[in-house]
């Protein structure tokens, strides 16, 4: 008999709808509500006597934000309440942030492997199994799924070939890894509850760097399988284009300040870095436009995005350190 727990915790953080459309929000609590009974029903063992639902949602919101009458009534609407595969809850939290809504989440989670995905990441056909298969294996302790760009527009398009990203995978893959994005991964509960997400202060993002740095340091290795595909939005629109620029430049900034490395922090690090991202995404604008359908007439604007983007970036490296208490209280997303 199955004990009396889910086997997994699908843990989704209630935050990036606030820049994201509410439809790619939607359509991700459709492909959970039909990847969960497709995966299980294949599993030996699952039968509706189970006392508990092989799966759990656990939703964690900003109470101070969200109203939680709001987002029941959208995941009902989405997901039936109580099934025999799948039951899910609506947490309330405080203004914790990105990251802090994933460290509760693991906390308040009973399954045996947790499952984090973002609300505004689309999840394509079998990406929980693609999750979960490997995980069948002791040995696993985590694993990454594969987020990218869809290219729709020119907009998607430059990021799709630009951001930091990969293109859409050709091809399913399970090799080790040195990293893995916060929007798309798998862990055993034990391993995520030993190491959290270590906020940095003032940031964002960047979470999800320093910890694989600290699973790869304790010898706990990361495998990618890049079946896990999932579509990630570019900005949405010119207020988010703009924030997320000065954002990334100062999140960059307080990464390599807290990873105290020599010479990662220095005004000439910052540089070289920026320049080296400039001139990697004109290249790859020019020369790999076709691999996301951009016609070569769009080439020049995608250019003129792409340096826009890196000029901003820059500029919030600047600004940090120069107003380094106001950058960390300000333009969090």
């Amino acid at each position: 008999m199955q004990a009396a727990r889910p086997q997994i915790s699908i843990i989704i953080e209630w935050e990036n709808v606030k820049l994201s459309e509410m439809d790619r929000c939607r359509e991700m609590l459709r492909a959970m509500a039909k990847q969960i009974p497709e995966y299980f029903d294949k599993q030996p063992g699952i039968s509706a006597s189970d006392p508990v639902p092989a799966a759990e949602i656990l939703i964690l919101y900003d109470a101070g934000a969200f109203d939680g009458a709001f987002i029941e009534d959208i995941v009902a609407s989405e997901i039936p309440k109580n099934t025999r595969h799948c039951h899910w809850r609506i947490i309330a939290a405080g203004s914790e942030g990105y990251y802090g809504l994933k460290n509760i989440g693991s906390r308040q989670a009973q399954g045996e492997v947790l499952v984090f995905i973002d609300s505004d990441l689309i999840p394509e056909e079998k990406w929980l199994e693609s999750m979960l298969s490997p995980m069948k294996d002791p040995a696993v302790k985590v694993v990454a799924g594969h987020a990218y760009v869809t290219p729709d527009d020119m907009l998607s398009r430059t990021f799709a070939l630009t951001w930091f990203f990969p293109l859409r995978a050709k091809e399913a893959r399970m090799a080790p890894a040195k990293g893995f994005f916060a929007n798309s991964v798998a862990f055993r509960r034990d391993v995520f509850l030993a190491h959290p997400y270590e906020v940095i202060p003032g940031a964002s993002r960047g979470a999800c760097r320093l910890l694989a740095k600290k699973l790869a340091a304790e010898g706990i290795q990361i495998l990618s399988n890049t079946g896990a595909q999932a579509s990630h939005p570019p900005p949405n629109g010119l207020k988010h284009f703009l924030m997320r620029a000065v954002v990334q430049g100062r999140d960059d900034l307080l990464m390599n300040q807290t990873e105290q490395r020599a010479g990662k922090g220095t005004i000439f690090h910052s540089v070289a870095r920026i320049g080296k991202w400039q001139l990697k995404a004109l290249r790859r604008i020019l020369f790999q436009h076709n691999t996301v359908g951009m016609p070569f007439y769009q080439v020049p604007f995608a250019m003129f995005i792409a340096s826009v983007y890196g000029f901003l970036f820059f500029m919030g490296d600047i600004a940090t350190r120069l107003f380094p208490a106001r950058m960390k209280a300000s333009l969090h997303i």
